[in-house]
């Protein structure tokens, strides 16, 4: 963890816990409790009023989740009898039974050596307590105001001391050289990286830092009049770190830790925005904006008005103008360069990223998102794409990668696509939707060259290096998973390679390998993979000694269909290109051909095909994605040989379902060239017309023959057209 990051996380956590978690103006925060108006104006004004910097951090929360979760657990109770409270709950997890705590037994170790003179003090004080505390979570300002209206808190304030003003509170907690904030900052940079992380992860080193913190402000050369009521009451630096910890628990440790830290990420945003350095000292954290959001939100600015003014197709022009500048500005923000984070562990390049990145990361992309709905009146339009985490080029065997369990909950917030890994020119994009833990992906890389005994698999020329991945969820190792982890895995050693026969070949437990396919682009191949294991790029020639009465028509595309291992022969050297092809065969040659393929997927929708059923996993995933619905309700007749009204429909089917493409206008009109079209049945005629106008089936002599039971020569043809389908601009 980065030491600015730790330096925040516990400044802002001691800070929130002391009753200041917001930096206001003295002039401010009299106004505000109550005190007199003479007082109030004859406050300084050191940094902005409130309700400017209240805003501006209620702003850059907005797309924070732990922070208004442990608000929402704050109950202040003002203008009741009422005892404040804190409600412990786990954050998504409402089933999870919650715990409610009284503020008084939090607060106890210091309010309780107030000595005030009345039960009515004692709850006001610890309703002032749970008051702020709410406010700095949620930055609700009318809540505040409710607090400066409350006769019971302006009363139990006088009576702590009537010497005290909160001007004395800011300075003993915001003094430049003796503040709270000041010895925490001093503190924490005097430390070593290795004792920074001791910090983060320790909990006995962080109670005593906290310990030590809190003494040395009360013991230290501050003269500010808090510090001579706290030493006269007795309340030890023990006292207050005891505090800290009741509230922590209160909330819920993992709760409270990562609220500070987005706590502490707004407060660098907000400062950002309003134009404030709550600190000066050298070596501190300076807040500062996301540059490219920074500049997003300036050339919104600039378009919104010309948009407002606008109509008709210009404005449309000018709001397509915006989206495409945030939709660049989003792209640069989740490209994350980790090359700068890359460590050596056992001989792999290792990173981890933080809670605190991925809490930066996506309140960036919220405050592009709200930039553009200002200008542009909505955000529709925007697309966050795969978050994505570049290692670079690596010099180590392998890599590792670790991912905390909040990025999975917030990147489905932003609707990001995935999570891509790149390790080198090879990428792993991990599904959202998929994970709830912690998760680390390991990529280990041997190298295949000409003279390495990886340069060919059972004879098959090798064009990539071998890729060991695995996975981990919550420190188990994970095999299978219900949504593919993408693999984009470079090529290499090309030349005389024919590209259209490259496959992804898996090795198997037995030291054998499976083909799995894989589309080419450019000098990658894409696979999507439910399992992880090793993988190699292979020319996967194969031949058939009975196809060439079909070689004109149907040779080529034979070949390249078995090579991704779409269709098989029936034995050694023999395809049979004349044989019907039956509906349940036909299944399984589309799905694996278009990397549908899921063996873990199950349906109950057909009462013949049972889980026992060799087809069952491709049938299973074409009924869930609609691809096929049966001869009827609930029977799909597996071994029935396939028309060809029933192969173009399902070809038609899938590649709309893969490709998001739309049916076609005007069915008529495209199944017009054959002059059988007659014959179509009703429940057919919207897919062979789709099939028909994207050039994926042709016909022989102008007629279609609909009814025709298909040939396996004819299914590679077909399939063969549908894996090059491209839509047409």
């Amino acid at each position: 963890m980065k030491k600015k990051v730790i330096a925040g996380t516990i400044a802002a956590s001691l800070t929130f816990t002391a009753l200041a978690g917001l930096p206001l103006s003295d002039k401010g925060i009299a106004e505000k409790l109550g005190f007199s108006v003479a007082y109030a104006e004859s406050a300084q004004f050191p940094i902005p009023q409130v309700v400017t910097w209240a805003n501006a951090v209620k702003q850059s929360i907005a797309g924070a989740v732990y922070a208004p979760h442990v608000a929402d657990n704050i109950e202040v109770n003002l203008g009741n009898s009422s005892v404040a409270s804190i409600t412990y709950s786990v954050y998504g997890q409402p089933s999870v039974p919650s715990t409610v705590y009284s503020v008084y037994q939090i607060t106890e170790p210091v309010v309780g050596k107030l000595n005030l003179g009345s039960e009515d003090d004692r709850k006001n004080v610890d309703k002032l307590f749970a008051g702020i505390a709410k406010f700095a979570l949620d930055q609700d300002t009318y809540a505040l105001e409710a607090l400066r209206e409350d006769e019971g808190i302006r009363d139990a304030l006088r009576n702590i001391s009537t010497d005290i003003t909160l001007n004395d509170l800011s300075t003993f907690l915001f003094d430049p050289t003796t503040g709270l904030q000041a010895v925490v900052n001093n503190k924490l940079n005097s430390k070593t990286p290795s004792e920074l992380a001791t910090l983060a992860t320790d909990v006995a080193a962080r109670n005593a830092f906290i310990d030590e913190i809190f003494s040395a402000i009360l013991n230290g050369t501050n003269n500010s009049k808090i510090r001579a009521v706290l030493n006269d009451k007795g309340i030890l630096g023990s006292d207050f770190k005891q505090v800290f910890l009741n509230f922590r628990h209160a909330v819920g440790e993992s709760n409270f830790d990562k609220a500070a830290v987005e706590l502490y990420l707004a407060y660098q945003q907000a400062a950002g925005i309003v134009g404030y350095t709550p600190n000066t000292n050298p070596g501190t954290p300076t807040p500062t904006v996301e540059a490219s959001v920074a500049a997003l939100v300036n050339d919104l600015a600039a378009l919104k008005s010309q948009i407002a003014a606008a109509t008709g197709d210009e404005k449309q022009k000018l709001i397509d103008q915006a989206v495409s500048k945030a939709n660049a500005a989003i792209e640069k923000l989740v490209s994350i360069d980790a090359s700068k984070l890359v460590s050596t562990v056992n001989g792999k390049a290792t990173v981890s990223l933080s809670a605190a990145d991925v809490t930066k990361l996506v309140t960036a992309v919220g405050d592009a998102k709200k930039a553009l709905a200002d200008a542009a009146g909505s955000a529709d339009g925007l697309k966050v794409g795969a978050i994505t985490l570049d290692l670079g080029a690596i010099t180590q065997s392998g890599a590792s990668v670790s991912l905390p369990k909040e990025l999975w909950t917030l990147a489905s917030d932003i609707k990001a696509d995935g999570v891509a890994i790149k390790v080198g020119p090879m990428s792993a994009t991990l599904p959202t939707g998929t994970f709830t833990d912690a998760v680390t992906l390991g990529v280990t890389v041997e190298a295949a060259d000409a003279t390495s005994a990886s340069s060919s698999v059972y004879g098959k020329s090798v064009v990539s290096d071998v890729y060991n991945v695995d996975l981990e969820v919550g420190g188990k190792a994970v095999h299978e998973f219900n949504k593919p982890i993408k693999l984009r895995l470079p090529l290499k050693n090309l030349t005389g390679v024919d590209k259209e026969l490259l496959s992804v070949a898996r090795y198997e437990d037995d030291g054998s390998v499976s083909i799995q396919g894989g589309n080419v682009d450019g000098d990658y191949i894409l696979e999507d993979r439910y399992k992880l294991s090793k993988y190699v790029v292979i020319e996967n020639k194969v031949t058939f000694n009975d196809i060439a009465r079909v070689e004109g028509w149907a040779g080529r595309q034979i070949q390249v269909v078995a090579a991704k291992g779409a269709i098989e022969g029936k034995s050694a050297g023999i395809f049979a290109p004349q044989d019907k092809i039956t509906r349940a065969e036909f299944a399984k040659i589309l799905i694996t051909a278009l990397n549908l393929d899921n063996t873990l997927a199950t349906s109950s929708k057909f009462s013949d095909v049972p889980a026992s059923h060799w087809a069952a996993p491709y049938i299973a995933v074409a009924a869930e994605k609609g691809i096929i619905n049966g001869k009827t309700a609930s029977t799909f007749a597996p071994n029935a040989t396939i028309t060809r009204a029933e192969m173009a429909t399902m070809i038609a089917r899938a590649l709309k379902v893969t490709q998001d493409l739309k049916d076609i206008d005007n069915v008529e009109a495209a199944l017009s060239v054959f002059k059988d079209s007659s014959k179509i049945g009703s429940a057919f005629r919207s897919s062979v017309a789709w099939a028909a106008a994207s050039d994926i089936i042709i016909g022989a002599n102008g007629k279609f023959l609909p009814n025709t039971n298909a040939t396996r020569a004819e299914a590679a043809v077909i399939i063969y057209r549908a894996i090059n389908f491209k839509p047409q601009a």
